[in-house]
């Protein structure tokens, strides 16, 4: 359950310049600052965590979930809808399901409820949809390669490589994030 916060900051931060050096000469409103960067939704999750966690230690705590958000590595094995929370949430998350599958042979023939179990590795409630979607694209251009090279094209399931090229692309348009490189 997450903690509403209600942080005392003054209205209005006038904001004097960067760290590039650079001047910025507009004004706006704490509120403006913490919902650009999204920063409630982290203050939120890490207050959670340590009402949950109760340790000795806070402020440990606090450095520590920092380090995980900027590392990228506090969505693993999140909610869904923490994961797509954020675009940093959703960068995160394509890229732990870029490094936990990269390892993988490529040429392993995986079904559409294998590559699913993959995903919900990293994410328990991933939706089916989504993977579906991408093992079907996958599979139709897997049965067209099988056909070129007269294969039989209805024992020929798609690989993980081909499964997992249209996930990302998938999962990439749906999260609407474009810096993620993917294998």
């Amino acid at each position: 359950m997450a903690a509403s916060l209600i942080l005392p900051f003054r209205s209005e931060v006038q904001v004097l310049g960067s760290r590039s050096g650079m001047p910025l000469s507009e004004t706006e409103t704490a509120e403006q600052y913490l919902q650009r960067h999204q920063i409630n939704a982290y203050l939120a999750d890490v207050v959670s965590h340590l009402l949950g966690e109760r340790k000795e230690r806070a402020v440990e705590s606090v450095a520590a979930y920092t380090f995980k958000v900027h590392a990228g590595t506090h969505v693993l094995h999140r909610d869904y809808a923490f994961i797509s929370a954020t675009p940093h949430n959703r960068r995160s998350f394509l890229r732990l399901l870029v490094q936990a599958i990269t390892p993988l042979d490529g040429r392993t023939h995986v079904s559409a409820d294998e590559m699913l179990d993959l995903v919900q590795l990293l994410c328990c409630d991933f939706p089916a949809e989504p993977v579906r979607a991408a093992m079907a694209r996958a599979h139709a251009a897997s049965t067209a390669v099988a056909a070129s090279q007269m294969m039989a094209a209805e024992t020929h399931r798609p690989t993980i490589s081909s499964t997992f090229a249209h996930l990302s692309l998938a999962t990439t348009a749906a999260f609407q994030v474009s810096d993620v490189q993917l294998p």
